[in-house]
């Protein structure tokens, strides 16, 4: 099936009914959650570990298990955070693998500074301006991660703190705090701008 058939044939089915495609069996199914899904991973991918190539291996690997063990995959809640925790965990451990582990958050590169809002953002998705693309620079590693995965990614709370490892409280907390960091940055950038002109 041409990408475009493809695109428009699976585009409608919901998550669920998609997951049971390929679980049965189905390869335009597994092509269609890769095309649509690859980009937010490699987004994902890249803040988590500098190393591109490490990222585009444990992509496709995942993939190819994926399809490999398709009749022994349980329900998933979402695709995209299916596809999100398990490649973290795939990241993970191939860093441990390689001994080259540091916490992920103070990793060279994990959600470090963005020069270009286009990596971080998914095509298609909202492009922020250079000036939300500063406050969001000046937030934590853990910040900046929780409002790419619940605001960019649309995950919810649990997945969130499934993918991060932590409870609702420390979560909630982290966001909380990420929330006014930004309202306070945003509102002394529109200041600066309202003086200007």
């Amino acid at each position: 099936m041409k990408s475009r058939e493809l695109y428009i044939a699976y585009s409608v089915r919901r998550d669920h009914d998609l997951w049971q495609d390929l679980c049965a069996g189905d390869r335009n199914a597994l092509d269609y959650i890769y095309y649509s899904q690859v980009p937010a991973l490699l987004s994902y991918g890249r803040y988590l570990t500098p190393d591109s190539t490490l990222v585009d291996d444990c992509i496709q690997d995942l993939f190819v298990d994926l399809w490999v063990k398709r009749d022994r995959l349980g329900p998933v809640r979402t695709i995209r955070f299916y596809l999100m925790k398990s490649l973290k965990h795939r990241i993970v451990r191939e860093l441990q693998n390689q001994k080259k582990r540091r916490s992920l958050t103070e990793s060279e590169g994990a959600f470090e500074e963005l020069e270009d809002p286009n990596p971080f953002f998914s095509a298609g998705q909202y492009q922020p301006t250079s000036a939300v693309v500063e406050c969001l620079n000046k937030l934590s590693p853990l910040q900046k991660e929780i409002v790419y995965l619940k605001y960019f990614n649309g995950l919810s709370f649990d997945e969130i703190g499934d993918i991060l490892e932590l409870d609702k409280k420390q979560l909630y907390n982290a966001l909380s705090k990420a929330m006014h960091n930004l309202r306070g940055m945003l509102k002394l950038v529109v200041l600066m701008i309202l003086l200007v002109y």
